[in-house]
């Protein structure tokens, strides 16, 4: 039960007594209670035993922790489940009025189902879960999981429903006494409020004169050309700066979509001279507000449309570009705006949150307020889905981006104000990382050799951007061009068309999404062995380090659309091998491929030869349709790689494997790329003959 030192308060209540076990139990599940027995072993937690009937009518008398249980594991209907537990807060006088005669539904369900329960004993486990980084017993979450029922089985299957476990989020208020234990915050729903102003405020000068990998940057860089002056001035009016100078600026990115029947885009162009606040759209509004409270004078508007309008303008302005966002102070990104006139400080809808007394490790009371877990989703926001957006956070050193949360990002962390830090739900694996350091410190110093980091920070940008939305697929290589030149720059490699030389062999073995049929450009835009070719999102495959390199690249190159811009678009391309080959038939794959029959496998050299094209067909690089570009009669398998073991029913076996290329024979020692093979079989490698080929 409650420690007898604790004193309730109007607004710190005891628990009622069924839940008081969860409530007294409660502080051992914190990392303090863990310093205090360090011998202790595993995860902690608590069995919670209780009467169905008891923990309903503590629900009807408004006890927050019983009623939230009762509908989220009683409520028998997956609908009347689902709804009011993870529904946004509607705090009309309707909307309140809705869930008092949910409640009222569902506490008279229950009971009705419960009159006939001989026994209706249950049993729920509790235990602290973490985010990933973070260790046991770390109390930002737990995990509720229904245990044990002496329930009739006939009641308990309609009562309860479909759900058996769920994980809630665990914070508390900042004045609250429990705030001494439990580090965790609500989510700031009001990003344009002061504490809001202030929690980015403190960031930005925590990265600016704290962070080692941050500091070494221009603290006064050249200005751009075109920047608005938004310092504070008696009158609304603002003025636009084409005079140079040197000074610090913020950039504002926003997504430039225009959505049906809405008002069109907007371009940052259109600004001359003088003009007011009022007159601008919303979101332009929102970052100059953010710009003022963060003490940042200038601000650059980004958008798509500062993209160079023809290639021979590109290889200025890519790097032009490239020079903007690593200059600026802070790049805000308006993650939540899906147009230009849409804003981004406006308040956050909120989700339903309770609260529960709670029972500090001092003996104190405290107030815990908990909620359904809501992980922060950012390949749903506006300006993640949008590719030309990209190079602009992954070259600035320093976001602070107003999506569903307020996120800070720079070389040194990603921050949320308020809510749980975990990313798990960030798909790509992307949406928090950063270009190595040295992309930002680096000033006139001696070049570095391409770097596993910098190689993993490739295949990073490359997996995160092909997944995005492209306006103009003729720009695949031009949205990322900026990325690019700068890590040619530190490294002095030479940039192929989506590839680097110094480790172009690895990087020729890249796959599409798995999930898809690769789509090819009809119009040329890349070479057919360089991921820009296809429109799906790819990834570089893992060649073990014990792979080696069979075939020799014997040349290389690719000729740019304007010579001004070399990390543009391209105008053609060749790879010249000098490797084995061998010819694979192509008999009945089509069929197979189409209708979807099973391929009978046996130890016939052409049946096993069909059945991996056939698999690499399917899953990489089936052309978008098959009535426009005609299926080869034949391909070529060219293995690039060979190393001493394979996977066999998931078993380690000793014995020649390799990988490499499946090609199309053009004509004239010509092939196209048509996708890859992974560690096939030493028995497969008869026949083999080495040649000279030229793969365009």
């Amino acid at each position: 039960m409650a420690n007898a030192n604790m004193e309730a308060t109007e607004d710190l209540k005891l628990p009622c007594s069924v839940c008081a076990p969860v409530s007294a139990r409660l502080s051992t599940f914190h990392i303090h209670a863990l310093e205090a027995t360090p011998g202790h072993k595993g995860p902690l937690g608590l069995v919670w035993a209780l009467q169905v009937r008891e923990l309903v009518e503590a629900a009807r008398q408004d006890c927050h922790f019983c009623w939230f249980i009762t509908k989220t594991f009683f409520s028998g209907d997956c609908s009347q489940m689902m709804g009011p537990n993870i529904a946004k807060v509607d705090v009309s006088e309707e909307g309140k009025a809705k869930a008092a005669e949910h409640k009222k539904g569902v506490i008279g369900r229950a009971l009705q189902f419960l009159r006939s329960a001989e026994d209706d004993s249950f049993k729920f486990g509790l235990t602290p879960s973490h985010t990933k980084g973070k260790s046991l017993p770390d109390l930002e979450k737990i995990e509720i999981q229904m245990y044990a029922s002496k329930l009739d089985e006939r009641i308990r299957r309609p009562l309860c429903g479909p759900r058996t476990e769920i994980t809630v989020e665990v914070f508390v208020d900042d004045d609250d006494p429990a705030g001494k234990f439990i580090t965790t915050r609500a989510e700031n729903s009001k990003p344009s409020s002061i504490k809001g102003f202030v929690k980015a405020q403190s960031w930005l000068q925590e990265c600016l004169h704290e962070h080692t990998d941050c500091s070494n940057l221009v603290t006064a860089p050249p200005l751009p050309r075109r920047v608005i002056d938004v310092s504070e001035k008696p009158d609304p009016v603002l003025s636009l700066h084409t005079a140079g100078g040197n000074a610090m600026y913020g950039v504002l990115t926003y997504c430039a979509q225009q959505k049906e029947g809405e008002l069109p885009t907007w371009d940052a162009k259109s600004l001359t001279g003088t003009f007011e606040l009022a007159g601008l759209p919303q979101t332009i509004q929102d970052g100059i507000k953010v710009a003022r409270e963060l003490k940042i004078r200038y601000l650059w508007i980004d958008s798509p449309t500062n993209l160079p309008s023809s290639p021979e303008e590109h290889g200025e302005d890519s790097e032009q570009l490239a020079d903007i966002y690593k200059n600026a102070t802070i790049n805000v990104i308006a993650a939540s705006a899906d147009t230009v006139h849409d804003g981004f400080l406006a308040d956050r809808t909120e989700h339903p949150t309770y609260t529960f007394p709670y029972v500090c490790p001092t003996g104190s009371l405290g107030n815990l307020n908990f909620r359904m877990e809501q992980r922060y989703t950012p390949q749903f926001e506006a300006t993640n889905r949008q590719a030309e957006l990209l190079q602009a956070r992954l070259l600035s050193p320093r976001v602070l981006k107003y999506g569903s949360r307020t996120i800070w990002q720079c070389q040194e962390g990603q921050y949320s104000d308020g809510g749980i830090e975990d990313w798990s739900l960030d798909e790509s694996g992307t949406g928090r990382f950063r270009l190595p350091s040295m992309v930002f410190q680096r000033q006139d110093q001696d070049p570095v050799v391409n770097t596993p980091a910098i190689r993993q920070a490739w295949y990073a940008v490359v997996l995160d951007y092909t997944q995005k939305k492209l306006a103009n697929t003729e720009d695949k290589l031009q949205v990322i061009a900026a990325v690019a030149a700068e890590l040619a720059e530190i490294t002095r490699d030479v940039y192929l068309a989506g590839l680097w030389k110094s480790d172009l062999a690895r990087q020729l073995m890249w796959t599409a999404n798995k999930s898809t049929k690769s789509i090819r450009s009809k119009d040329y835009r890349a070479p057919s062995w360089s991921w820009a070719s296809v429109d799906n999102a790819v990834k570089f495959a893992l060649i073990t380090k014990d792979s080696r390199f069979i075939a020799t690249i014997l040349n290389c190159q690719v000729t740019p659309i304007s010579t001004t811009a070399p990390f543009g678009r391209v105008k053609s391309g060749s790879l010249s091998l000098r490797a084995p080959m061998k010819r694979v038939p192509w008999t009945q794959v089509q069929a197979v491929w189409e209708e979807g029959a099973p391929i009978v496998l046996s130890n016939d050299e052409r049946t096993r030869n069909e059945e991996m094209l056939n698999w690499i067909w399917q899953r990489f690089n089936a052309p978008k349709d098959t009535a426009d570009e005609e299926l080869p009669e034949s391909a070529w398998c060219v293995p690039l790689f060979q190393r001493e073991w394979y996977l066999d029913k998931g078993a380690k076996v000793e014995g020649s494997c390799f990988s490499g290329l499946i090609l199309e024979e053009l004509g004239s020692g010509e092939y196209r790329r048509l996708g890859v093979f992974f560690n096939k079989h030493e028995d497969w490698m008869t026949g083999w003959d080495e040649r000279d080929i030229n793969v365009l």
